[in-house]
């Protein structure tokens, strides 16, 4: 399975080093699922259900090593995604926080 996903990623890099704007289109439809998971994370946190965010990092790790790969005014046409993915973020560590118990 290993072998499959290394072999997926240097066909993926090779594809977006032969077409810029295929680069720029990769990172934008990887932040976009990225962000996707981060609103349905948020979701459930704010149901009061247990979230799992494991692999997030990873996610997001990609999305933003990638970024760097993109030429100056590529990845500044991708700020709304990624300020969209901040601001999710943000609420979902808002909903993560401990609910504090009313009283004094």
């Amino acid at each position: 399975m290993s072998q499959d996903n290394d072999r997926t990623e240097l066909i993926s890099l090779l594809v977006t080093r032969a077409s810029p704007h295929r680069a720029r289109d990769s990172v934008r439809d990887l932040a976009t699922s990225a962000h996707r998971t981060l609103l349905m994370a948020q979701s459930l946190a704010m149901a009061g259900r247990n979230v799992d965010l494991t692999g997030l990092d990873a996610m997001v790790g990609r999305v933003t090593a990638q970024m760097l790969d993109l030429d100056p005014a590529e990845g500044r046409a991708l700020r709304p995604t990624l300020q969209a993915m901040l601001d999710t973020l943000g609420r979902l560590e808002n909903a993560l926080q401990p609910k504090k118990m009313g009283g004094s």
